[in-house]
């Protein structure tokens, strides 16, 4: 399980809804949610002349900047953060410590989202469930209240990102293992086809081989330090040094791109935000995570 060390997970709230700021009366039809891994409320600084018009410029320009935010628990990783982002509960209450911890009936290490009882579907690896979260997600509230008119679908790499934010009563939770989107029976029995279709599209594929480079000049990137320092990792033959050609691409921002092109499918298909009620759209992108961890 790989931990998200001392850093910030960013949270930004995006409510997508058609003039919204000229409308404040009318609802959205569509919240989307965004956690970002191991991305620094620093970076957001000291690389912002670099931005494009959107994104996180979009954000800090048109949304709430939100500069004395504190974490209010000890253990910043995964499950813990996005469980508290889910819930607005604290561990004290939701019941996730860390991503793993011993179990003294079980008297083992269990994982915060492990259950044998529900097996993932296509694929041989340990069962998944939210078992262990204790407290009610936003969506799990917003099923309570509008039932079937409302969808809730939650999407990350990390099947503990994924399921925390998606909670217990998701109508969707896809997280990715060994080359494809998947998710638990506990959320359904087997995958919609559009996710059929995406995962043998042979989409993933194009991006092995593929070299992720510097796209500035050397000269920005002084401010990071050497591009080779002693504690850093070579995984999958990524190397330590730029370029690196990608052999496992979710260790790369082509990770970020290809859990983008799945949620871009995942609302076209579901048709999130085309109903009367509202829906929520839940997306964490791990890979920063992942790099930050090897780099």
């Amino acid at each position: 399980m790989i931990k998200l060390r001392s850093s910030l997970i960013l949270f930004l709230l995006l409510l997508v809804v058609l003039n919204l700021s000229s409308c404040a009366t009318q609802k959205p039809k569509l919240v989307l949610f965004i956690a970002i891994d191991q991305l620094r409320y620093d970076y957001l600084t000291r690389f912002s002349k670099y931005f494009g018009d959107g994104g996180f410029s979009l954000f800090s320009k048109a949304g709430a900047n939100f500069t004395n935010a504190q974490y209010k628990h000890s253990v910043t990783k995964t499950s813990a953060g996005h469980a508290v982002i889910s819930t607005g509960t604290h561990a004290n209450v939701n019941g996730i410590i860390a991503n793993r911890w011993y179990d003294q009936e079980q008297k083992s290490s269990v994982s915060s989202v492990g259950d044998d009882s529900f097996s993932l579907i296509a694929s041989d690896r340990d069962g998944r469930s939210p078992h262990y979260l204790l407290a009610a997600t936003i969506g799990d509230q917003l099923k309570k209240i509008n039932g079937e008119k409302s969808k809730v679908v939650s999407i990350s790499y990390k099947s503990t990102s994924a399921i925390m934010m998606g909670g217990k009563d998701a109508d969707a939770v896809y997280w990715f293992v060994d080359s494809l989107f998947t998710t638990s029976k506990y959320y359904m029995s087997e995958l919609p086809n559009w996710v059929k279709d995406f995962n043998s599209s042979g989409r993933i594929k194009t991006y092995f081989g593929k070299t992720w480079d510097k796209v500035l000049s050397d000269s920005v990137y002084s401010v990071q330090g050497p591009d080779d320092v002693d504690f850093e990792e070579n995984v999958a033959g990524l190397g330590r040094t730029f370029p690196h050609t990608v052999d496992a691409f979710q260790y790369s921002p082509f990770g970020n791109e290809v859990l983008e092109e799945f949620v871009e499918q995942a609302i076209f298909n579901e048709k999130l935000g085309q109903r009367d009620a509202v829906d929520i759209l839940w997306v964490g992108f791990s890979s920063n995570d992942w790099v930050g961890h090897l780099y």
